[in-house]
């Protein structure tokens, strides 16, 4: 080829990605619109390659070369960083100038726009939705529904737990409010997974059914750019560095990374969702996680009320489009009831809070029955750790990990470390041991409590007797690690996902 012919074809793919229409999001990822009734796709992304590859041939009638390749997609983030308009962006959820959006994920690129008239379908959105492979689609079926069915697959031990419960599935696809972690909290056999997984399917249904725990803040920050509600199953304990990383990104958070191979260049991702957790027991008693918590507890079911799980999952697929149509029904007129609703204070979550009871009322509740239920399920579990921390024995007990770290040794010689933290009025009450074997049944009979409070006791026997432990459970389990310098293919694994 010829240095002329060569310019020839740059100036043929030069002009080519000139007449593509391009968008920059929150983040500044670069997209590109490659027909003009297409939807917006990452330039990053292998879609956008096969489109270069494809174009190449039939302009210049051979195969492109993988150094044109890179050449074309680095031309095109640089002329789409400068050229593309200012847009949102989002996995499955989005809001913009009033209206909310869900991606449907079909075939046809179709999104749904509510407001406080009606839901619609649109294929226009002004807000660009990330492909994924592992979402699947979202279909409605017609005018009718009823919400009120997804009770049916929900071991609710109340009728104020049921209330509850179906407001927070009709609000979870609202990315414009601070969603609560959602915690199903129960004995094994209690059907937490089972409605967890269908609470998620019903506004983001995908290829797995739970996320794989987390070990490490990238990870997480991972997890969460690629899920619509992420559920993080059989969690048996949210350390404190991950209660704080999740009261972030309910909030709303970015996490921010340099860039492989560049010195000063930085991407970013912008995170806030809906999380869903399942735990045997609560799994944090942190203030500000149970501040944005809403803890459902189930109990286990008896044998004679198990399903099987074929036929139960079998008479969900049935349901599920009347399910989705009465959320996005009580969403419409929530979102016509919500001007005139006007709450006596705010708790923490006060927006989710006043639009919860909007969609109480238009689900047939009562929205001061709701806002009551509400705050009396968040003081609950804050009542809980006051009783923790009121305990004289706990708290000493606590105070004495924290200030060691770790503790390991006879329960005679644990009790002479206690007594001399604990004041005369604490070693007289009812709570406080009193021998070196009312020690070691206390620290059994408050093990799960002591947990809670980020606290392991374990006893073990040796040749010369009993040995109890104590230690912090941060220093049990894997802590944040420290972000590394350079990248593995986790590292651009994540940084392909989100630029």
């Amino acid at each position: 080829m010829t240095k002329e012919q060569k310019q020839n074809k740059d100036k043929q793919v030069v002009d080519l990605l000139e007449s593509l229409e391009f968008a920059k999001d929150q983040d500044g990822c670069i997209y590109a619109k490659i027909t003009p009734d297409s939807k917006f796709i990452e330039v990053n992304s292998k879609e956008f390659s096969n489109f270069l590859i494809l174009a190449y041939r039939d302009k210049c009638h051979k195969i492109m070369p993988s150094q044109f390749l890179s050449n074309a997609k680095f031309y095109a983030s640089a002329y789409g960083d400068g050229n593309g308009k200012a847009v949102r962006s989002g996995l499955r959820f989005g809001f913009e100038r009033g209206f909310d959006y869900i991606d449907m994920a079909d075939e046809e690129g179709n999104v749904l726009r509510i407001d406080d008239t009606m839901y619609t379908k649109i294929k226009d959105s002004p807000i660009i939705f990330k492909t994924n492979s592992e979402k699947l689609p979202i279909k409605i079926s017609g005018p009718w529904g009823d919400a009120k069915k997804f009770l049916k697959y929900a071991n609710c031990s109340s009728s104020a737990q049921q209330m509850l419960l179906l407001v927070d599935l009709c609000l979870s696809p609202l990315a414009r409010i601070n969603q609560p972690v959602t915690c199903f909290v129960g004995q094994e056999g209690s059907g937490k997974t089972s409605t967890a997984s269908k609470f998620r399917s019903v506004f983001d249904p995908t290829t797995h059914l739970k996320e794989d725990f987390v070990k490490t803040k990238e990870g997480f920050y991972l997890t969460l750019n690629s899920s619509g509600i992420p559920l993080f199953d059989n969690v048996r304990k949210v350390d404190n560095w991950l209660s704080d990383l999740i009261c972030q990104a309910v909030t709303g958070t970015s996490y921010g990374k340099r860039k492989h191979y560049v010195d000063t260049d930085m991407f970013k991702v912008s995170i806030q969702k809906k999380i869903l957790v399942t735990s045997i027991n609560v799994p944090s008693f942190e203030p500000d996680f149970l501040d944005r918590a809403l803890i459902f507890e189930f109990d286990r079911l008896p044998m004679s009320k198990n399903v099987d799980r074929t036929i139960l999952d079998a008479d969900f697929g049935e349901d599920l489009p009347e399910i989705r149509e009465g959320c996005l029904k009580a969403l419409v007129e929530a979102k016509r009831l919500l001007p005139g609703i006007e709450l006596a204070g705010l708790s923490r979550m006060g927006d989710y809070e006043r639009f919860g009871a909007a969609v109480a009322e238009a689900l047939g509740y009562n929205a001061k029955s709701y806002v009551k239920s509400f705050r009396a399920l968040q003081m609950k579990f804050k009542n809980t750790r006051a009783k923790l921390s009121a305990n004289s024995f706990i708290s000493a007990v606590k105070i004495l990990t924290e200030s060691a770290g770790s503790i390991e040794g006879r329960t005679s010689d644990m009790l002479i470390q206690l007594n001399n933290i604990g004041d005369d009025q604490s070693k007289l009450s009812n709570d406080w041991p009193k021998s070196p074997i009312s020690l070691g049944v206390k620290l059994s009979k408050y093990a799960a409590d002591l947990e809670d409070l980020g606290i392991v006791a374990v006893k073990s026997e040796t040749k010369n007797g009993s040995v109890w432990s104590l230690k912090l459970l941060q220093t049990v389990n894997t802590k944040v690690e420290q972000m590394p310098q350079s990248g593995n293919d986790n590292d651009k694994k994540f940084e392909n996902d989100c630029e």
